[in-house]
């Protein structure tokens, strides 16, 4: 096993899995994509992976994410946490950035089903 990089210590080991396996199919030419596991990472049609940034909210790295071809969803400045597509070949560039602490798979938002409806 290869030690990580700098950059690579800052990316979830769920996104790295991912990274991984994006980068065996296209050497090995795969049809069909590997399952990941569900809802664990959401990657799109474009090969982008929902991500949550850790880092300080800034114009510089919302500039980055759009400059990465990402697409910001959500920043939440009081919380150092931005919400964003970002290609899963390019997560390690963006984690590169001494601004950025760690990112992650961002996590989806779950309804209590187990609580009764309340009645108006």
């Amino acid at each position: 096993m290869q030690a990580l990089t700098p950059a690579q210590r800052k990316i979830s080991p769920l996104l790295l899995d991912e990274i991984s396996r994006y980068r065996s199919e296209q050497t090995q030419k795969t049809v069909f994509p590997a399952p990941s596991g569900p809802g664990v990472v959401k990657i799109d049609e474009r090969q982008r992976a929902l991500v949550d940034i850790r880092a300080a909210v800034t114009p510089s790295l919302l500039t980055q994410v759009k400059a990465l071809d990402g697409i910001v969803v959500s920043p939440y400045p009081a919380y150092d946490s931005t919400i964003a597509w970002i290609p899963l070949v390019k997560l390690e560039q963006l984690a590169a950035d001494s601004a950025v602490r760690f990112v992650e798979p961002a996590v989806s938002p779950m309804l209590n089903a187990t609580q009764p409806a309340v009645k108006p």
